[in-house]
C-alpha cells in the first residue's frame, strides 16, 4: 500500500515488533528511584503519566511511526487518542 518493495516493507514490520518489545519492556521500569537524605531520610522521586496526548502520525514508515508513538506513550501509563497518515492510514 505504501509503494516501498517488500524487502522494506518486511524491514519496517521487523522493527516495528522489535519497538512493541522495547517499550514493553519499559513498562514497569523508569518508574522513580528513592534516594536517602543525609538525616535518616528518605527522597522518593515517582514518574507519573502526562494524562491524554494527542499523536498525529507522520506520512514516512507509517506503521513503525504509529506503533513507536503510540507503545511509548502507553507503556508510561498515558491514554493516547491517535490520527494515524493522511495519505495511508
Amino acid at each position: 500500500m505504501t509503494g516501498i518493495s517488500q524487502q522494506a516493507a518486511r524491514a519496517e514490520v521487523e522493527m516495528s515488533v522489535e519497538r512493541l518489545f522495547t517499550y514493553a519492556a519499559w513498562a514497569d521500569k523508569y518508574g522513580g528511584s528513592v534516594q536517602e537524605t543525609t538525616l535518616r531520610g528518605v527522597t522518593v522521586g515517582i514518574n507519573e503519566p502526562v494524562g491524554v496526548i494527542g499523536i498525529a502520525c507522520p506520512d514516512e514508515a507509517p506503521l513503525l511511526a504509529f506503533v513507536s508513538l503510540m507503545a511509548s506513550a502507553i507503556a508510561r501509563g498515558n491514554t493516547v487518542v491517535m490520527i494515524p497518515a493522511k495519505s495511508i492510514p
